[in-house]
Order: C-alpha cells, then sequence, then structure tokens
C-alpha cells in the first residue's frame, strides 16, 4: 500500500465535498480555479480517482516482455549473420541474397541501443519509455498523495465539514480544488512532454529493400557448395 492508497478514503471524502460546492454554489468568475478545471478536465474527486486508477505493475511488465523480444530478435539476427558469413554460395545469386540480407540485418539490428533505427532498437525504445510511464505514474501518485495529505489538515478541511455560510464553503472549496487541480495540471504536462520527448523514436520503421544490387541476370551464375 502506497502513500496515496492510505489517503485515498478521507480523501475522496473531502475532495466528493469540494466538487459538490464548486458544481452547486459555485465561484466568483476571476477564481483561479476556473483555468485549471479547464486544463484537467475534471472536477478535484474526479482527478483523484483517477489517480488512484493508475496501476504501474503491468506496465512493469510489459517492459520487460518487450526487452526480452528486443533480444530474441537481435538471436535470431546474429545466428543467421553467422550462417552466412560461413556459407558457401557463390555467384549472382549469392550476391544479391547478400544485399538484400544486409538490408534485412540492419532492419532487425542488434537491440544496442534505443536510438537504433531497427526492430530492435524500436523494441528497447518502447520498453524505455514504458519505464518513463512508470516513473511518471510513480512521481503522479506520490505528488497527489502529499496534496491530498496536505489539504485533509487544512483550515479549508474543517470549514468544508463545520461552516454553514456559503461564502466561507465557497472559498474554502476553491482553495483545495486550487491546490489539488494544480498538481494534476503539473503531471499532465508532465505527460504531455514524456510523450513528445518519445514520440519520435517511436515512430514508424519501414523496410527498404537494397539499392544497390538489382535481381541476378537469368544468365548469371551461381554456385553452391554441398
Amino acid at each position: 500500500m502506497d502513500v496515496l492508497e492510505r489517503v485515498t478514503g478521507a480523501g475522496l471524502d473531502l475532495l466528493d465535498r469540494v466538487d459538490r460546492v464548486l458544481a452547486s454554489g459555485g465561484a466568483p468568475a476571476t477564481d483561479p480555479v476556473w483555468p485549471l478545471l479547464r486544463v484537467v478536465g475534471a472536477l478535484p474527486g474526479e482527478a483523484l480517482r483517477f489517480a488512484v486508477s493508475l496501476d504501474a505493475e503491468p506496465l512493469h511488465a510489459t517492459s520487460m516482455e518487450l526487452r526480452a523480444r528486443s533480444r530474441e530478435f537481435a538471436g535470431h539476427r546474429a545466428a543467421l549473420d553467422v550462417h552466412v558469413a560461413t556459407g558457401t554460395w557463390e555467384g549472382a545469386g549469392a550476391d544479391a541474397f547478400g544485399a538484400w540480407w544486409r538490408a534485412l540485418a540492419d532492419y532487425v539490428g542488434d537491440g544496442t541501443s534505443v536510438d537504433q533505427a531497427s526492430l530492435a532498437g524500436r523494441l528497447l525504445a518502447m520498453a524505455s519509455y514504458v519505464d518513463a510511464v512508470v516513473e511518471w505514474i510513480d512521481y503522479t501518485r506520490g505528488d497527489v498523495a502529499m496534496t491530498v495529505a496536505d489539504a485533509l489538515r487544512s483550515h479549508e478541511a474543517v470549514a468544508l465539514r463545520t461552516s454553514t455560510m456559503d461564502d466561507d464553503l465557497s472559498r474554502a472549496a476553491s482553495t483545495i480544488g486550487v491546490r489539488v487541480l494544480a498538481t494534476f495540471s503539473d503531471s499532465l504536462r508532465n505527460g504531455r512532454d514524456l510523450h513528445d520527448e518519445w514520440s519520435q523514436r517511436l515512430s514508424g520503421l519501414p523496410f527498404h529493400p537494397p539499392s544497390e544490387s538489382p535481381p541476378p541476370p537469368a544468365s548469371g551464375a551461381t554456385r553452391a557448395h554441398l
């Protein structure tokens, strides 16, 4: 159980109160809660439920699987490299095959770098991206937990439970709403930055056939030692 799970019960009770006050009584037109509501697209209680739903555990398994597949691709490529290098096929057909194999080998890659423009490299890049998303989830849950914990021990939390004055309730709901939604706004911005940072590395990877070696002519000689 992480910190967010420990404050979820009391936090939802408080933020649901905030949601009801904002939905029924609102806040002044110039209140800072409004631009944050537009950015986040959710009331504080709804945003907390979203944070609680974030689960990094399945992504850990996904990252491990992607790295295993990258090693598998690189292993198959290495085995075929050895086979091609030790082959006894000669002639125009062998040259054409060699050109195609070099193109395919480059396309498959050796899985040594996330920036390698290859299938194995793209799998490593995807795994690293998933790891970054896991880190984003962990930070988001931690930041939200601290914000909610601070809200629970605030004067505004007391006012929301005890005051019967509409103005007091509105101010308290707005103050807590701004704190919570500002945290989510920062998290969303970090998530967008993360996506933008990795989008180029995760772009499509078309295969380009070899251009330097046309198909062998029908009269080309080919020798294979069996």
